[in-house]
């Protein structure tokens, strides 16, 4: 894992690739766009951390739905 990557607790399997994932209940919580990899043993999946543009475009979606 790289300091560009996340890694997130997750039992989901099959499906999750693509994501977004999104953890916690608030805009600054862990958020990445797409699960590149997962652990070994299945318990996380890992992907890159979203910088400025993607949290700029999230930050624009989420202003818009509400």
């Amino acid at each position: 894992m790289s300091a560009e990557q996340i890694a997130l607790p997750c039992d989901m399997n099959a499906g999750t690739s693509g994501g977004p994932i999104l953890a916690g209940d608030f805009t600054d919580s862990p958020q990445f766009g797409n699960v590149a990899e997962r652990y070994e043993d299945d318990s996380h999946v890992l992907g890159p951390v979203w910088k400025d543009v993607e949290h700029s475009a999230y930050d624009l979606t989420a202003a818009v739905a509400n």
